[in-house]
């Protein structure tokens, strides 16, 4: 009865993961939006490369812990319309916890987690950027164990959305 009920809730666990790739999937194959995806047998490659420098080190680190990276960039209005519907029904659905809300007069900004082995750490990041100024709008979706130090670091490493850097 035990191994039955653990058995389900890890399946519940896996549909989560596995509806927002689905959900957000769909956006790779548009004409409109730019894509950028790093699957964990790249993260696993990442790993493997020797470093001499601390900074690389505390990359190669950061990357065995990590299972996917997803960003969609769009300037299509009508496609970042419905990639802020889905994100919204995305977050309620995975339970997703608001992080990090950011408006100013040129973007919006939403960091959702799922929490991870501990309340430090989260397994899947999700960010919907919204630009006010121009038309463009960025979805992200980092999955993996890492915490909130890590995301920092990767985001100045691998050049991501500078408004993850920030959250630290």
């Amino acid at each position: 009865m035990k191994l039955k009920r653990i058995f389900g809730i890890g399946l519940i666990l896996c549909s989560f993961t596995t509806f927002s790739q689905s959900l957000f999937d769909k956006y790779a194959d548009k004409e409109d939006v730019e894509v950028i995806e790093v699957s964990k047998k790249m993260f696993e490659m990442f790993s493997k490369i020797e470093a001499t420098d601390t900074e690389t080190q505390e990359f190669m680190q950061i990357a065995k812990k990590l299972t996917g990276l997803k960003i969609y960039t769009t300037q299509n209005r009508k496609i970042a319309e419905q990639m802020r519907a889905d994100v919204s029904s995305y977050q309620k659905s995975a339970s997703l916890q608001e992080l990090v809300r950011v408006k100013d007069k040129t973007s919006n900004v939403k960091f959702f987690v799922r929490e991870g082995k501990n309340a430090d750490h989260f397994s899947e990041l999700l960010m919907y950027v919204n630009s006010n100024s121009s038309q463009e709008s960025v979805l992200l979706t980092l999955l993996g164990d890492i915490s909130l130090k890590d995301l920092s670091v990767l985001a100045q490493k691998m050049k991501l959305p500078k408004e993850i850097a920030e959250i630290e």
